[in-house]
């Protein structure tokens, strides 16, 4: 893809900075994964996929995250909406954030994690995440529109052994999430090729929390 980014993936972006900063403390906890994280390993590519994603993604570590504020309270404050489905809040134009928890370290329950003090429907369990909290690195993630909007933050980002592992169902979800778009046609996440990672500045992380 070349270019200027479409409208939908701007959005995207703006909504993703959005909730990091909604986040604040509770980022250190968090890493971004799916699709998102797929392209920020791969930069422009000859395979036919689009370089960006239409929601984001954040898988929570819940053995570092801070009991205050809490997640549901904070992220509506910000003007997220609870979509009624555990974990998934809607941004602006309802762009979907999706925060979720390794099933192993998510407690009881069927959907939503069990995270106290934090509620259970602000995130939910989702099997395969868990190398993800441990295989990351930091990247800088900036707005796709830097003339009128110039935030980033400082994140981690699931590295390619993580990323190839999560499970069949995770990528059909995200299919099934990009048909239901009206912007443009399904294009479901390529994990593999996070093997094919361009040049980026990242600092691998010695399971430790951001500085």
């Amino acid at each position: 893809m070349s270019g200027a980014p479409e409208r939908e993936y701007v959005l995207a972006r703006r909504v993703l900075l959005d909730a990091l900063d909604a986040l604040g403390g509770h980022r250190d906890a968090c890493v971004l994964v799916g699709a998102q994280a797929v392209y920020f390993h791969t930069g422009p590519s000859d395979i036919a996929v689009p370089e960006h994603t239409t929601d984001a993604d954040l898988a929570i570590d819940p053995r570092i995250l801070e009991a205050s504020p809490l997640l549901g309270p904070t992220l509506i404050a910000a003007g997220f909406r609870a979509s009624g489905r555990p974990g998934t809040w809607l941004g602006n134009e309802d762009v979907e954030v999706d925060l979720m928890v390794p099933a192993t370290l998510g407690g009881g329950g069927r959907r939503g994690a069990r995270i106290p003090p934090h509620d259970n429907n602000a995130a939910r369990k989702a099997k395969g995440l868990e190398a993800a909290i441990e295989d990351w690195a930091t990247q800088r993630v900036a707005s796709l529109e830097p003339d009128r909007d110039h935030r980033s933050h400082v994140i981690r980002v699931a590295g390619p052994a993580a990323l190839l592992v999560l499970p069949a169902s995770q990528n059909r979800r995200e299919t099934a999430k990009r048909a239901t778009s009206a912007a443009r046609p399904a294009s479901p996440p390529c994990p593999w090729r996070a093997l094919r990672p361009r040049a980026v500045e990242t600092n691998p992380h010695q399971s430790s929390p951001l500085p």
